[in-house]
């Protein structure tokens, strides 16, 4: 039983190692982009489609880190997915004002039929998120990077929130050290 432990950490080492000169050399020959230039020349408009399912407790606190956002071109479409919950009364009580915030109500199908529902509807670039995540006023206008052809998706570095006990502390770690590691490098 030791020896298969060592070799799974041996692999996990080895597989880490094997994405990093990956990456570096999928950086290296695509040259350095310049990200501020591509960023002022190319800001469409980005739909942010929100799908929302019994989040009342935490909606707010993260359309909140959205409407504090340095891209100004965007428009935030929050979906109430069927909630149970007062969901849809709390993004009305404190969003319903705002232009910037589209509150749609939609039976319950998913976080994926919200999703491309309101993309479709829209006709838009757009950006989907979990109803519970916090962003930094950067994130949008990280689709800056879309102004390259050879990029076909990007995605965002997660890190837990609430590391209060071993679960959560090891979940971040493996956040950390898997799946960040990989969606910013696979595909540079």
């Amino acid at each position: 039983m030791r020896w298969l432990f060592f070799l799974g950490i041996v692999l996990g080492v080895g597989r880490m190692a094997f994405i990093g000169i990956l990456a570096f050399g999928s950086t290296s020959a695509r040259g350095d982009v310049n990200r501020r230039t591509l960023a002022k020349k190319y800001q469409p408009l980005v739909s942010v489609v929100v799908p929302a399912y019994n989040e009342e407790r935490v909606i707010i606190r993260t359309i909140e880190s959205l409407l504090r956002s340095d891209y100004q071109r965007f428009e935030m479409i929050v979906v109430d997915d069927g909630s149970t919950d007062n969901t849809h009364k709390v993004l009305e009580d404190n969003f319903g004002g705002d232009e910037r915030v589209s509150i749609w109500s939609h039976r319950n199908g998913g976080k994926a039929e919200s999703s491309i529902s309101a993309g479709e509807r829209q006709k838009a670039r757009s950006l989907s998120l979990d109803a519970d995540t916090i962003f930094l006023p950067g994130t949008i206008a990280a689709g800056h990077r879309f102004a390259d052809p050879a990029v076909g998706a990007i995605a965002g570095n997660a890190k837990v929130g609430n590391r209060i006990n071993i679960v959560t502390r090891w979940q971040a770690l493996e956040y950390v050290t898997s799946q960040n590691f990989d969606r910013r490098h696979s595909l540079r």
